[in-house]
């Protein structure tokens, strides 16, 4: 299977590079557009397309040759995936060239992560560290977009849709999670996303349940030169990925907000402790969910906080309650490892995971490091949120 997704890779590179050489053959005078205006159609008429998806096929095209070759490269290799490629596009479009390069070198080195998510994730954090004075641009502008849109699906149904800041929606989801969790009695049938779903529509049409009041806690992870102004390295928000410097510090700083020390290898970037209060097992939790950010499964992209604990090596057969042998799963996942024959070990406190499938196929992922959104760490600065 894998060889046979490689040589798609390897073919989807050969047609990017023939849809680049029609687009020299094609071009237009001036830069944008690249090519003739009828150009688009003779794609389309080819592949079965609309002219729409085939302009879209040649600005790609066209982008990876001349913009990302590293990223052609690596498509060519099998290194990653046509999805990843256009990520990679996505991602740098509004950057200059040298700066596309860079996030290039600092995100392909990695490979192509578990997930087109977490490789996405990677992506964000480049951006923000090789151009943190854009990043706040950008983030204005996006924020200027926001928006509610409706459509209708089938079956008497339709889809209500949200585009709003991170924290915000970070927030209203767990506010809306939380009180789904709450909502039923025990015997309730309707799933939590039934549950989730009901107490959405309760709370925008003015229905009174006697909600109870939550607690809702966003999680911010920001450099301590950042923190201060010293530099616009960009920080990190819990079960969303990295955000500008600026969001960072507004959301550290405000009226409410609760710090807590956590500190990274300067080389690596690895997690080596989170601040601990007065109860150990919550400190130690909150310590293996800030290292993990998700479920350990490679692909699986479920936030840390809403996964369970594991202990890698059964406490009952000695297995230690501590990072080396603790990890992020979430439920479909911890069942899995329990009752699936997969095996898990655990090499470090760091969090480098290996995963053994019953074929005995053997899959590594490690957390991503928090140095990954600084271009260049010095040793002695550790970066506290709070």
């Amino acid at each position: 299977m894998t060889t046979i997704v490689r040589e798609k890779a390897r073919l989807d590179a050969a047609l990017i590079r023939t849809q680049a050489r029609f687009v020299e053959l094609r071009s237009a005078a001036g830069p944008d557009p690249v090519f003739s205006e009828f150009a688009a159609s003779e794609i389309a008429i080819e592949l079965d397309l609309s002219c729409s998806a085939a302009a879209a096929q040649l600005k790609l095209a066209h982008t990876v040759i001349y913009r990302l070759p590293a990223t052609l490269a690596a498509l060519e290799a099998g290194a990653i995936d046509l999805g990843r490629a256009r990520a990679v596009v996505d991602a740098t479009d509004s950057l200059s060239q040298v700066h596309a390069a860079a996030v290039e070198e600092k995100v392909l080195a990695r490979g192509g992560r578990a997930s087109h998510t977490l490789f996405r994730q990677a992506l964000r954090r480049a951006v923000l560290a090789v151009d943190p004075d854009g990043a706040q641009r950008r983030h204005e502008k996006q924020r200027r977009e926001r928006q509610v849109r409706i459509g209708p699906l089938d079956d008497g149904m339709a889809e209500l849709w949200a585009f709003l800041p991170a924290a915000e929606a970070q927030a209203a989801y767990q506010r809306i999670d939380a009180l789904a969790r709450c909502a039923g009695a025990p015997d309730d049938p309707r799933s939590m996303d039934e549950r989730r779903a009901d107490v959405l529509t309760d709370l925008l049409l003015g229905r009174h349940h006697d909600y109870e009041p939550v607690h809702i806690e966003i999680g911010v992870i920001v450099p301590a030169d950042t923190l201060l102004g010293l530099t616009d390295a960009p920080g990190e928000l819990a079960g969303h990925g990295p955000i500008p410097a600026g969001l960072a510090r507004d959301l550290a700083c405000a009226a409410n907000a609760t710090w807590r020390r956590i500190l990274t290898d300067p080389v690596d970037g690895s997690l080596l402790d989170v601040s601990r209060r007065r109860f150990p097992s919550a400190a130690l939790a909150r310590h293996v969910r800030t290292r993990d950010r998700t479920c350990r499964f490679p692909s699986c992209r479920k936030p840390a906080a809403a996964c369970d604990l594991d202990h890698v090596q059964p406490h009952a057969d000695g297995g230690t309650t501590d990072p080396a042998n603790l990890l992020t799963l979430c439920r479909h996942h911890h069942r899995m490892k329990h009752g699936g024959k997969w095996s898990v070990s655990l090499a470090g406190s760091d969090g480098s995971v290996t995963w053994t499938s019953p074929e005995k196929r053997v899959h590594h992922t490690s957390p991503e490091p928090y140095t990954d959104c600084v271009p260049n760490p010095e040793p002695g600065l550790d970066p506290p949120p709070f």
